[in-house]
């Protein structure tokens, strides 16, 4: 694993895999949701994020973390291992709960991702829809003997899946 790209509905938990196996395997993070926003309230163009991640993609190695589909293609090309997080509704609300409990006291996470307000961050948990699914699901079975396609279905396996 060189170059891994862990996708998810938001709130599944990539931000924190990431650190898990940038950790283990010395890799750099790169969080999409740092490179899309400019700001809480502003976001890049379409054709600006594509060139950005574009261009970190030539990298030799990396993890990259986040769920924007307008890049899948440029990220799928260069990866050589995909995690798919592909936790369930209550599961993910659940946790975008108590990661935005947990950050009126410590947030370490408005490096990557704006202070968002609670029920846009929520609208983004829900909005994950089944035409996310299946694009991510027509990708595992069309890389399916070019790349390393794990999904995790909860927590416990991909901590047995990765060996975390």
């Amino acid at each position: 694993m060189f170059r891994v790209f862990i996708i998810g509905r938001s709130g599944s938990g990539k931000t924190t895999l990431a650190k898990q196996l940038a950790k283990k395997l010395n890799l750099k993070v790169i969080h999409l949701d740092q490179l899309f926003w400019k700001s809480e309230k502003e976001w890049r163009e379409a054709a600006e994020f594509r060139k950005l991640v574009g261009n970190l993609c030539l990298q030799e190695s990396w993890i990259i973390e986040g769920h924007y589909s307008d890049v899948f293609d440029l990220i799928f090309s260069k990866a050589d291992t995909i995690i798919y997080l592909d936790f369930s509704l209550l599961r993910c609300l659940y946790y975008e709960l108590k990661r935005r409990l947990s950050s009126c006291f410590a947030d370490d996470r408005k490096e990557i991702r704006p202070n968002i307000s609670f029920f846009k961050a929520l609208s983004f948990v829900v909005g994950f829809s089944k035409h996310d699914k299946q694009k991510v699901k027509k990708a595992a079975e069309s890389l399916q003997n070019q790349k390393d396609f794990i999904i995790c279905k909860s927590p416990q396996e991909f901590k047995r899946k990765l060996h975390l």
